[in-house]
């Protein structure tokens, strides 16, 4: 009470040791009931200083149970041991910091600090951390705290709103689950370099929400588990360059329905063993590297611009092959050839386009994909109309060619002579049908007759393929 009055610090270690792996060999004198810290905070006229209650190597016995209390200072316990979790469910403080201490657990469900959370330098759980509806007006920090919870989740934030941020980074640890669902998070959320572990479920999971500026998971972030946040809102960028997602048997990472206002960074080292899924996702910019990061799940995206690696459209149809045969769509190709477009790159548009249909094709039952192959092969499936222009002219030249060696003597006595090539072309082209003089009739070897007859079909069907294209009424695929 009286160091919660004059705002100094109550320094139990001194010159001695502040580790809190320590403390069963401390001496007994820095041991500190639990009770004791709850009944100094609770003290009626404690009329504390702006600085608060500030404990250094203690060795606290017994849980401290603040549930519910509202403390009228800031509480600050560093390089200290908590023998039994510590109970703060429904606390009201102006500010928290554990930094370096350890706790079997820690629960601050539905807490209200007006100020910062610290548990950093060192801080160690070996329970779950819990803060789900918490408010917190300041920021949450957790650079280098070792969380340990392998049967459930390390740390729980559902619901929560931290006003200042997030941090947990710089060699940030846990084993076990990293939930914040439906949390609000205003400014960003930082996991550089942290490395989680939760091999039996989700490594982090952000469903549904809201970080109103970045979210970093890049600089050696490591995931083993899952990492997702189906139908989050990221207001600035996503950023997983270098980072190392594993989940060999199922999503690595799951953005479905999410919304990433910034750019998203898929690139320089960013690798994912296990599906990346972002069905329904809108992405603002996307940034991907010159080869596809794994199995990816992408019907239904929506994509503002590209760069990196992705402008070239076959690293784009790279990465768009690397979808399983299931979901296959072509949504997705048509998605990032309108990038093209947008960026003045039609010729390229169209290349994804063609791409995309010829892999329909190949997906396509028996009938169909006869249907569809010849319509590739004479219109370019609508978007090179101008083949059939080409097959026009090669069937004109088989055409005269076959007359020229087999048909040639076969004008009527007293006609003109027949000119095979000009023949060829009225015989094809249909505009040219009527240039043939009567007496340029081929009658014999009745093959060479029929196989005629069928060039002029063909060239008809040629003709109104090339017409339908030129005036814009050629389907696509």
């Amino acid at each position: 009470m009286a160091a919660a009055r004059s705002g100094t610090q109550l320094d139990l270690a001194g010159e001695g040791s502040a580790n809190p792996t320590e403390a069963d060999e401390w001496d007994p004198g820095r041991t500190i009931p639990a009770a004791a810290v709850r009944a100094a905070l609770l003290t009626k006229g404690l009329d504390p200083d702006p600085r608060g209650l500030r404990i250094r190597g203690a060795n606290i016995i017994g849980a401290l149970d603040l549930e519910h209390a509202t403390l009228p200072c800031t509480l600050t316990v560093t390089d200290s041991r908590f023998n039994e979790p510590v109970l703060m469910k429904g606390l009201a403080c102006r500010q928290l910091v554990l930094t370096g201490s350890h706790t079997p657990g820690l629960n601050l469900d539905g807490a209200t600090i007006t100020g910062d959370v610290f548990l950093t330098g060192g801080f160690t759980a070996t329970g779950a951390v819990r803060a789900n509806g918490a408010n917190i007006a300041g920021q949450l920090n957790l650079r280098g705290a070792t969380l340990t919870n392998p049967d459930g989740n390390a740390l729980n934030l559902d619901g929560a709103t931290i006003a200042g941020g997030m941090f947990l980074d710089e060699k940030f640890t846990a084993t076990g689950g990293v939930r914040a669902l439906g949390a609000n998070i205003a400014g960003q959320l930082s996991l550089r370099g942290a490395t989680l572990t939760n091999p039996h479920g989700y490594a982090l999971n952000l469903d549904g929400a809201t970080i109103t500026s970045d979210l970093f998971l890049d600089e050696k972030f490591t995931a083993t588990g899952g990492v997702r946040a189906p139908g989050a809102n990221i207001g600035g960028v996503l950023n997983l360059r270098g980072a190392t997602l594993t989940n060999p048997d199922g999503d690595a990472l799951n953005l479905d329905g999410a919304t990433i206002t910034g750019g998203m960074f898929l690139d320089e080292g960013f690798t994912a063993t296990g599906q990346v899924t972002m069905k329904f996702a809108t992405l603002n910019v996307l940034v991907g590297s010159d080869k596809p990061p794994g199995q990816l799940v992408v019907t239904g995206w929506r994509l503002g611009d590209i760069h990196g690696g992705l402008n070239d459209p076959k690293t784009m149809t790279s990465w768009l092959d690397a979808v399983p045969a299931k979901e296959f769509a072509l949504q997705p190709w048509h998605e990032a050839a309108a990038v093209y477009d947008r960026q003045g790159r039609p010729t390229d548009a169209k290349r994804l386009r063609v791409a995309a249909a010829r892999r329909v094709t190949a997906r396509s039952k028996l009938p169909t994909k006869l249907l569809r192959t010849l319509y590739g092969w004479f219109a370019g499936y609508g978007y090179y109309p101008l083949l059939a222009g080409v097959w026009l002219i090669a069937a004109a030249i088989m055409a005269g060619t076959l007359t020229f060696f087999f048909g040639a003597t076969q004008a009527l006595t007293g006609g003109a002579p027949l000119d095979p090539g000009l023949y060829g072309a009225a015989v094809v082209i249909p505009p040219a049908a009527g240039i043939i003089p009567s007496s340029w009739t081929i009658t014999s070897p009745l093959w060479l007759a029929w196989t005629l007859i069928a060039l002029k079909a063909f060239g008809w069907l040629q003709t109104a393929i090339l017409i339908a294209g030129l005036t814009g009424l050629l389907k696509k695929n």
